[in-house]
């Protein structure tokens, strides 16, 4: 499972070069699906399923991304997984309800991730100022604000966690 993941990954980026993103198309996903367990991608992430849910008449019923979820589950069977996750973006919030619809829908399980951006909590006000300047914004606002330590991370149960992510992505 992993070594075809890292495989795919990047044969992605290599066929996406031009574009300065990975792509991945359908052939290469039925080729070596065997065995990999699968996330959909978070929302706002750029994918096919964010965008189709985005784009639907009624993203909280999604009907255009059943088709896609429907083709992706036969690929996966029971290995695949609506990728739930929440950084206060409003389309993020769109998204996750489309995703927690069709996972009803469709029955399939959700998971709640959240992105890495930093791999220690003092890189924290580097990566704010960093952000702050790749959108061309003064970085001074970013002071003091750190977001989660993670310190209260050990101390929620996964039904906390699931419960979290339901009211999120809910209101």
């Amino acid at each position: 499972g992993l070594a075809v993941t890292c495989w795919t990954y990047n044969r992605g980026f290599l066929a996406g070069a031009d574009r300065g993103r990975p792509r991945v198309d359908w052939r290469d996903l039925e080729a070596f699906s065997e065995g990999v367990i699968a996330l959909t991608g978070m929302p706002g992430g750029g994918g096919i399923l964010s965008a189709a849910i985005e784009r639907s008449a009624n993203p909280a019923e999604p009907v255009e991304a059943y088709s896609l979820v429907r083709r992706l589950s036969d690929l996966y069977s029971d290995r695949l997984y609506l990728e739930l996750a929440f950084h206060g973006n409003a389309s993020e919030k769109l998204v996750n309800r489309g995703l927690i619809a069709i996972a009803q829908r469709m029955e399939l399980p959700l998971v709640a991730t959240n992105a890495v951006r930093f791999a220690r909590p003092d890189d924290a006000l580097a990566h704010k100022v960093l952000e702050a300047i790749g959108r061309g914004a003064a970085a001074d606002g970013v002071l003091g604000h750190h977001g989660r330590d993670g310190s209260d991370l050990p101390t929620l149960t996964v039904e906390a966690v699931r419960a979290q992510a339901y009211l999120k992505t809910a209101k």
